[in-house]
C-alpha cells in the first residue's frame, strides 16, 4: 500500500464533529463552547479533525442524529499557536489532528472561530 503526503495549507478547512443535543458542546444559539475543541483523555496526540479537502460532510459527521459538523480554517489553528498534522488511519484518511497546549482561553478561541456547516440541512 503506498503512502500519501498530504500538505494542510493555511487557507485548509479543518472539521469538528460534535454532539449537538450536548449543552457542554453546543449553546442553545448553536454557538460552540470551549468544550468542544477540548482533547478527550483518550486523545494523547492532540484534537481529531478531518481535513474538509479530502472527505465529505456526510462521512465526516458519521452520525447526523447524533452530530453536527463545524469548520475552522488552519491559519486560525495556526495563529492561536497549534499546529496541524495530518494524521490518516484505515477507516478515515481525512483524519488530522491539531496540536498544542490547550487551555480554556485558547479552547475558547477556538470555538469563536468556528462555523456552523448547514449538514444535515435541516
Amino acid at each position: 500500500m503506498q503512502t500519501i503526503e498530504v500538505q494542510i495549507l493555511n487557507d485548509d478547512y479543518l472539521l469538528r464533529r460534535v454532539p449537538f443535543q450536548n449543552p457542554n458542546y453546543i449553546k442553545a444559539d448553536q454557538t460552540l463552547t470551549s468544550y468542544a475543541f477540548q482533547p478527550r483523555k483518550i486523545d494523547k496526540d492532540g484534537l481529531s479533525v478531518d481535513v474538509e479537502k479530502l472527505t465529505s460532510y456526510e462521512k465526516s459527521i458519521q452520525d447526523p442524529a447524533t452530530y453536527r459538523l463545524y469548520k475552522i480554517r488552519v491559519e486560525e489553528v495556526k495563529n492561536l499557536g497549534f499546529n496541524c498534522q495530518y494524521n490518516p488511519s484505515k477507516n478515515n484518511p481525512a483524519h488530522a489532528l491539531i496540536i498544542g497546549n490547550f487551555n480554556k482561553n485558547n479552547q475558547r478561541q477556538l470555538a469563536q472561530k468556528a462555523i456552523k456547516i448547514n449538514y444535515p440541512t435541516v
